[in-house]
């Protein structure tokens, strides 16, 4: 896990999160039919299959409480549109030695979300070798946040400008973590996805996207005293340290409470209340939310913390992954009891005033 910068050119309360990944299994596509003029990009779908190692597959997430619905461009850094860059400045603006900007592309007709991307939502796997022709070396790109009815590239809510090259046959996550209104906790995390998991077992993954930021955090299953850790000591923006990118290995799992908790210690916070993974599957699931009410400069309302749970390896529903949306229920007071609330209806559900672990 690795953490990137972002350079910021609008207020906070204009800004938004996303995350770019890969998996092997789905085979919706970005053709490659994109022409570029100022910034603007128009996408013709050619069809057109990718299997595992054949192309550089990504998507996008956003995981940023309080952010509004966001699109995403994208360019390609050479020697000159990196030569205008610096650590306090623009890190590229188009222009005589920016580089030009393919997008947005979430609206283009192969991705479909004709508002860009909300809260909570994940794209669906995105080829980038039908984008861009990819070196041995890779690609080295910048990714641009515009506002989800952007037309065009040239109004940026935020530059991510420190991303790993993009190679063919990586699965990578670039999740953006935090909220606007929390300006110390944006920022965006590196991950490394696994491709499959284990024969007849099914691959999780647990991430700590959930404000606050401070301190480590243990997940597992179950709740009160039943509490069973599986992931221990996750900083915020990242996921279990280990050689198979952060998935945990099970036997199928049925109706399982997922929590959290401060690591090594009381209470545990449960944000799933019945989840289930099968065989030969890849799961992550995201803690979210846990942004606390404000009545001040700027004024926003609670995000209750909530688990984004998203099957890696199933495929694409209407331009989205196949993600749902979990709340806890008002209080937990050691039990098992609850019921799952997925979508709006999820984000909205439970205590305004509860916290992250």
């Amino acid at each position: 896990m690795r953490l990137r910068r972002f350079t910021f050119a609008f207020p906070l309360s204009a800004l938004a999160g996303f995350v770019i990944a890969g998996c092997p299994d789905d085979k919706s596509l970005l053709h490659p039919d994109i022409s570029t003029d100022g910034g603007d990009a128009t996408v013709e779908d050619g069809g057109g299959d990718s299997g595992p190692g054949s192309g550089a597959l990504i998507r996008f997430a956003h995981l940023a409480p309080g952010a509004p619905a966001v699109d995403v461009c994208v360019a390609i850094v050479t020697e000159a549109s990196d030569a205008g860059s610096d650590d306090a400045g623009d890190a590229g603006d188009a222009g005589p030695t920016g580089p030009t900007f393919t997008g947005p592309i979430l609206r283009t007709p192969i991705v479909g979300l004709s508002n860009g991307l909300n809260y909570s939502e994940v794209t669906q796997y995105i080829d980038a070798s039908k984008v861009f022709s990819i070196p041995d070396e890779g690609l080295k790109v910048i990714a641009r946040i515009v506002k989800g009815d952007a037309t065009d590239c040239n109004t940026k809510l935020a530059d991510i400008t420190d991303l790993p090259p993009i190679k063919i046959g990586d699965q990578v996550t670039v999740a953006a973590v935090g909220s606007p209104f929390v300006p110390s906790s944006f920022t965006a995390a590196v991950f490394r996805d696994h491709a499959t998991s284990d024969a007849g077992k099914a691959g999780v993954r647990f991430v700590n996207a959930a404000l606050p930021t401070d301190g480590m955090v243990d997940f597992g299953f179950g709740s009160g005293a039943s509490f069973d850790a599986k992931a221990q000591n996750v900083a915020f923006g990242a996921t279990l340290a280990n050689d198979t990118d952060g998935y945990v290995q099970f036997d199928a799992l049925t109706d399982q409470v997922v929590s959290g908790r401060a690591s090594g210690a009381a209470p545990v916070q449960r944000f799933v209340n019945s989840f289930t993974a099968d065989a030969d599957s890849l799961t992550t699931i995201f803690a979210i939310g846990g942004l606390p009410p404000s009545t001040t400069s700027p004024v926003h309302p609670a995000v209750p913390y909530a688990g984004l749970v998203c099957k890696d390896s199933a495929p694409a529903v209407g331009g989205l992954s196949d993600c749902s949306t979990t709340a806890p229920p008002p209080s937990d007071a050691g039990t098992d009891a609850g019921k799952d609330a997925g979508g709006d209806a999820g984000r909205d559900a439970g205590d305004a005033g509860d916290a992250a672990p």
